[in-house]
């Protein structure tokens, strides 16, 4: 029947397409009901289809938002809300959710900006909770220009400046920034609104003190200690102000007085000050607190006899007083006022001497008095108490641990008795055995260095500042043995200090232990000693490296100063001392003064002959450097060595000498005179001797040298013709080569005069001698030194020859540390050949001679002002013959030497030795006296 009515279809269909049309929920719905059912990542895609077709909905970037906080991702969140904003610019809800998420997002700066916007779409007196957080968050920001401009804006608005949150916020900001007027300003106002608020006078009269303003802060305190505003305006009257008030009120605002009283001094008003505190003492006359003050008032106005008369009225009974002298003490140190805080704290010690506290401060009153000896006797005090302390300690642990029920240790594994941990680690006893130590090197008196290190040693038996001490004092007593005992032990318990290190590589490098020296180098490599101590070590063992090294230091770019002093020490063994000066000279320019490189330069000065240049260095070390007398006086006589050997290259010098002899049957005299003028290295000599020989007849020899003489460092070479007349004459040449350095000495001697000791009959027979004499001295080690001697001769008189050599070899060794005494052996060989021999040679010159002995030698040296000088020196040998039967102890020799220096090289000299030797046949003794004369002018 429908299709009979059409209409009615047409509305049929229209609203089944409708209901159709209206029941398909669209993107927005079901992106709704995902998110309502917790299918976010659904929802995602029907919120991200909306906003592509209307990036503006509104709806669908709320969900959008919603949906990125909940998967924690705070940017997309905020970009979100700020396309909300920018379409709802004026919503207050949605900038509130920007701050929040520009806040989760670590944003200030943006969230103080959109603040302001939502602030200023808000009612002013809804705008004061806002204006507190963005004023709190510039600050926190320090955007001091933004945070000025806000509080101007604050205070220009009546609504805004009557919030007392919001104005104390801006005081607190202006006295932080120390913008005191500014804050002041704001507090007055304050305190114009509320007279009674005290809290505003006090922190008015505080911004007035931090500004110094103290006239302004004084008059505020009196207000806050309950002054009248008229009354405190005046500042004179301010102690007749105070004394107006009752002793509560007093007591009750103390401080605030105080604060008075110190803004008085600070304004130079010590008499305003002084009243102030009279008044106090009146007030308060039981408070010795207050009379200490009173004291420092009086001492502030030269009053000092009012001072002392206080002090001595003070009793020393109770403790609580004490502490409050203690107090007083301190403040009259403070103001400079010593003696008598020491004259305080003698009576307080004396009431109670076992206060460690009250000790030591006394002792560090008597130290700036410079009673130091007092101050180190109050110090040993402490440490005794504190030793005593701790031996109670101990011996309580001790009983603990026997009375355990259960055995179970009381004292700690680590505990050594030994290294007293209780007493060592107290912070006290460090401070005071440090302040011990200070002393202790301010001192002159070595020995009284040394007992008192000593002392400190026993109660801490492994302590390193103390060990090492005592080591480099006994340096400077030149007992190095005594020294490395102490550096050992300080090693022992700290292995790894530098200091130590270094004493016992350097000395490892002395004693040629050169294992022992690089083990310890390892440990120094990071130290400004490694270089050092590296360069003396390849030197010390003349390694083939040490040039490479010394090289490698000279082409390095970047050198420290540890480098160029080793640098400028490896040119000055190599000879190279300009090069040495020119760097020593550069590290004295360009550094602070260092007596270490004024005496690289002396030493370079000293090496070149440079007199003017090492004049002017131990000068300075003398005057500006202060170095000891002592420590210059090597420096001092090695310059005048040198001033009197360049002197000596132009001088004239002579040596005279009488030689007596008596030999068995005969005696010899005789006379030498040798007369040397030189010329820088070359020189022109005359010898003559006169030699006497007596017996039933007397002969008479006389010698003539001339010689041209050539003078290096080490070499002096001499040559020229003898001249001989005895009972024939004759001319023959004669040579002598002498070398010498610091550690030994060698000599060559030809001649064909051995008439000064030759027996009688060879000058009688005429026999004519040929003679090469080599001897060389040196010193192997520190306790070890050899002698060897070596000659070969040739006689000849009439148709006699004969041809021989003398050998002899002395070892000695030094035997006794401290002493130069020396013993040793003696061995020798001679041995001869002949042709047409007679008894002549036999028995006078020719035998054959194997000697064998002990010697015993003592050399000693007395120095008194550098000159005059006396040395002396002494030798027994004891000598058997195996060649010639004669046994052990046949042979005696004895022989004894004095030598007066009156000046370089000019000396006095007298000797006298004695020889013995028992054959089966007979006895025969020689005895021989010299006196010699050496001069040069």
């Amino acid at each position: 029947m429908i299709l009979y009515r059409p209409w009615q279809f047409i509305t049929f269909v229209a609203i089944v397409l409708t209901v159709a049309f209206f029941s398909i929920p669209t993107s927005e719905k079901l992106g709704q009901i995902y998110f309502d059912s917790y299918q976010y990542d659904k929802a995602l895609i029907y919120f991200n289809k909306v906003n592509t077709l209307d990036e503006n909905n509104i709806p669908t970037l709320k969900k959008l938002k919603e949906y990125f906080l909940i998967q924690g991702s705070v940017p997309e969140a905020l970009e979100v809300q700020k396309k909300l904003v920018f379409l709802r610019p004026k919503n207050i809800s949605y900038l509130e959710e920007l701050e929040q998420l520009y806040d989760w997002n670590q944003q200030p700066v943006l969230k103080i900006q959109t603040m302001k916007k939502r602030a200023d779409l808000l009612p002013m007196n809804e705008r004061i909770e806002i204006y507190i957080e963005m004023f709190s968050g510039l600050r926190w920001l320090r955007n001091y220009e933004e945070a000025d401009r806000l509080a101007e804006f604050i205070q220009l608005d009546p609504i805004l400046n009557s919030n007392v949150n919001l104005n104390e916020l801006i005081i607190e900001y202006y006295l932080a920034t120390k913008k005191s007027e500014e804050a002041i300003h704001l507090l007055e106002k304050n305190v114009i609104k509320n007279p009674s608020d005290t809290r505003s006078i006090e922190r008015v009269a505080e911004a007035y003190r931090f500004e110094k303003n103290y006239e302004q802060s004084i008059v505020y305190y009196q207000r806050l200690i309950g002054i009248s505003e008229n009354d405190s305006s005046l500042v004179n009257s301010v102690a007749i102000n105070i004394e107006k008030l009752k002793s509560t009120m007093i007591v009750k605002n103390f401080s605030s007085i105080e604060l008075i009283i110190d803004g008085l001094l600070k304004m130079k008003r010590n008499d305003l000050a002084l009243s102030v505190r009279q008044v106090l003492i009146k007030a308060l006359p039981e408070d010795p607190y207050l009379k200490f003050i009173l004291i420092e008032s009086y001492l502030n106005n030269n009053m000092q006899d009012e001072a002392i008369k206080l002090l001595e009225g003070f009793e020393f009974e109770s403790i609580k007083n004490a502490d409050s002298i203690y107090n007083a003490a301190s403040q009259l140190n403070d103001i400079g006022k010593p003696e008598i805080a020491v004259r305080l704290m003698e009576k307080l010690v004396e009431k109670f001497p076992r206060q460690s506290s009250y000790l030591e401060f006394l002792g560090d009153l008597y130290e700036k008095l410079g009673r130091k000896d007092k101050a180190i006797e109050i110090y040993f005090k402490i440490l005794d108490f504190k030793k005593r302390v701790m031996l109670n300690q101990k011996s309580l642990l001790l009983a603990l641990n026997e009375s355990s029920l259960r055995n179970l240790p009381i004292i700690p594994k680590n505990y050594s008795f030994r290294k007293n941990p209780i007493f060592t680690q107290d912070k006290q006893v460090t401070r005071v055995r440090q302040k011990v130590l200070y002393l202790i090197d301010g001192m002159d008196s070595n020995d009284r260095k040394i007992e008192l290190l000593e002392k400190l040693l026993n109660d801490s038996p492994n302590d390193k500042l103390v060990l090492k001490r005592l080591g480099y004092i006994y340096f400077t007593l030149g007992n190095a043995e005594e020294a490395y005992r102490f550096f050992d032990m300080a090693y022992i318990g700290s292995p790894n200090d530098k200091d130590v290190l270094e004493v016992l590589a350097r000395r490892d490098i002395e004693q040629k232990k050169w294992v022992a020296a690089e083990l310890k180098l390892e440990s120094l490599k990071r130290s400004e000693s490694y270089v050092d101590l590296q360069e003396e070590l390849l030197f010390q063992t003349e390694s083939p490296l040490h040039e490479n090294f010394c090289r490698s230091l000279a082409l390095k770019d970047d050198v420290t100063l540890s480098e160029k002093i080793v640098l400028s020490r490896c040119y000055f063994r190599e000879r190279k001392y300009k090069q040495s000066l020119q760097i020593a000279n550069d590290l004295i320019d360009h550094n602070p003064p260092d007596a270490r490189f004024q005496f690289l330069a002396l030493s370079s000065c000293l090496e070149m002959k440079n007199v003017d240049c090492a004049e002017n260095k131990i000068q300075l070390l003398n005057t500006e450097l202060q170095v000891s007398e002592s420590e210059m006086r090597p420096y001092r006589e090695y310059l005048e060595e040198i001033k009197a050997e360049l002197h000596r290259l132009n001088a004239w010098s002579f040596r005279t000498s009488m030689d007596v002899l008596v030999y068995q049957s005969w005696t010899s005299y005789k006379e030498n005179l040798e007369i040397v003028k030189r010329w820088d290295q070359f020189g022109l000599s005359f010898e003559t001797n006169y030699i006497h020989f007596a017996q039933n007849k007397s002969i008479v020899v006389k010698n003539l040298k001339v010689a041209g003489k050539y003078f290096s460092d080490s070499f002096e070479i001499s040559v020229g013709p003898h001249f001989y007349q005895g009972i024939t004459s004759q001319m023959s040449p004669y040579l002598e080569i002498l070398y010498s350095k610091k550690s030994s000495f060698m000599s060559m001697h030809y001649s064909r005069d051995r008439s000064a000791r030759s027996s009688k009959e060879l000058v009688e027979n005429n026999v004519r001698t040929h003679q090469l004499e080599l001897y060389a001295e040196e010193n192997l080690s520190k306790r070890l030194s050899s002698a060897q001697s070596l000659s070969f001769f040739r006689a000849e008189a009439n148709s006699e020859i004969g041809n021989g050599y003398n050998s002899r070899l002395d070892l000695l060794y030094k035997i006794w540390g401290n002493l130069p005494l020396w013993s040793g052996v003696v061995f020798g060989h001679s041995s001869s050949s002949e042709k047409n021999g007679s008894t002549l040679f036999t028995n006078n010159y020719f035998r054959n001679s194997s000697p064998y002995g002990l010697v015993l030698a003592k050399k000693q040296t007395s120095l008194v002002n550098k000159f005059p000088m006396l040395d002396w020196d002494t030798r027994i040998e004891v000598i058997g013959d195996y060649d010639r039967g004669m046994s052990f102890a046949r042979i005696l020799n004895a022989f004894a030497r004095v030598k007066y220096h009156y000046n370089f090289n000019k000396f006095i000299e007298l000797s006298s030795s004695w020889g013995q030797e028992t054959t089966s046949e007979a006895k025969g003794d020689a005895w021989e006296f010299q006196l010699s004369w050496n001069h040069w002018w």
